[in-house]
């Protein structure tokens, strides 16, 4: 008997800690769950979109700065509002009275694109890594130094990545020039949720404000390709994430796979638990109960209706899908011409009709979602089936 509570004990131990590690996982996931599931909320179909029927041309690095500058060039506006975005920044305010002679210009000196002032002698420089391109020896200093070199006050460089993760590469840069460079930076991501990226603080305004349908349809569906790169490319932070969490503790991959087998056993789990929770309630109206897998979904169900007839006899079904639970009241194939209408007045009488949606005159079903709707299906299940015992006994006696 000793050995027997030994080993008991010894179970209980394992199962606990196992408990223990996987509440622990699970707190430090969450917050990458949090993420994940704004990032696929987000996300929308990028549809018809003439920059990405270019097929791989978005995953280019010029061409992302070909539009840039193209959308800069196609209305004055536009720069107004591109410069109006820096202004969001702490500690910039450029006066666009200094950008009303302005000159926009792709790939002179290498600068990816440059906006001149041709009176104020003031620019602002635009370095686009939406493509996550690296940086060229010391490349931002020397675009600060050719423009200075012939006159212009940098007020701004604009370095646009993908995400706003990615900072330009400052290891051979002197320590005047990061001074000097650093605080004239911004990091203006294409797209961030969060922070002030392209897509909502400039091309949005350009979009609301154009008076071309030309312009604003090539606006809008760069601002929708953007933001169809920039989700897609989260999937993969996400995931870095992740792994980073995985290999953080030796315990934490057998955790996730434990949690991962777990899940793939829980649709199957509920179902037993439905057929265990209800089997003798279900006992007074229903000869048979069972649960089962049909096709690629666990299911509960209770038949031989024991007050059936050759003209009435119920099915009750339980459907366990991921995400909800699919309630099925409905006539046997045997008795449905006749049943039809028992079937409606049954679920009448129990109050219970306009709970259902009703598929066909032979089938009802309802839904409730798992697991924020557990505990009130379980109540709704209990009640109805009460209500059906005690109708059919009235009628019997």
């Amino acid at each position: 008997m000793k050995e027997e509570l030994d080993l008991i004990n010894k179970w209980n131990n394992i199962i606990n800690m196992q408990i223990e590690s996987i509440q622990g996982f699970m707190k430090n996931f969450s917050v990458i769950h949090q993420e994940y599931l704004l990032i696929q909320r987000d996300k929308e179909n990028i549809g018809f979109n003439i920059f990405n029927i270019l097929t791989n041309k978005p995953y280019l690095e010029d061409y992302h700065s070909d539009i840039i500058n193209s959308i800069l060039n196609s209305d004055t506006k536009n720069v107004s509002f591109f410069i109006n975005c820096l202004n969001l920044f702490d500690g910039f305010r450029i006066d666009l009275n200094d950008f009303k002679n302005t000159v926009i210009e792709r790939e002179i000196d290498r600068i990816d694109i440059s906006i001149k002032d041709t009176k104020s002698k003031k620019a602002i420089i635009i370095e686009n890594k939406i493509n996550n391109a690296q940086d060229t020896y010391r490349q931002l200093p020397k675009y600060y130094k050719k423009l200075r070199d012939k006159n212009y006050l940098v007020v701004a460089i604009v370095y646009i990545p993908l995400v706003k993760g990615k900072i330009p590469e400052r290891t051979n840069w002197t320590e005047q020039e990061k001074r000097e460079i650093e605080k004239k930076l911004i990091i203006l991501p294409a797209y961030d949720r969060t922070s002030i990226n392209i897509c909502d603080n400039w091309l949005e305004p350009a979009i609301i404000n154009s008076n071309s349908i030309d312009i604003l349809s090539i606006i809008r569906q760069y601002k929708k390709l953007l933001k169809h790169l920039t989700l897609n490319s989260m999937d993969t932070v996400i995931m870095q994430k992740f792994y980073d969490l995985i290999i953080k503790e030796e315990d934490n991959f057998s955790t996730a796979h434990s949690i991962s087998n777990l899940l793939g056993n829980l649709n199957d789990f509920r179902a037993w638990k439905l057929k265990e929770q209800f089997d003798k309630q279900a006992s007074s109206i229903f000869n048979k109960s069972y649960h089962f897998k049909y096709g690629g979904d666990f299911r509960t169900k209770f038949e031989k209706f024991k007050y059936s007839n050759n003209k009435f006899d119920l099915i009750f079904k339980i459907v366990c899908f991921d995400n909800c639970y699919l309630i099925e009241f409905r006539e046997h194939e045997n008795t449905m011409s006749e049943g039809k209408e028992k079937l409606k007045k049954m679920l009448h009488k129990c109050n219970f009709s306009t709970e259902f949606d009703r598929i066909n005159e032979f089938y009802y079903s309802t839904k409730f979602k798992f697991p924020e709707e557990e505990n009130k299906m379980y109540d709704f299940i209990s009640k109805i089936l009460d209500s059906i015992k005690n109708i059919y006994q009235k009628e019997q006696n």
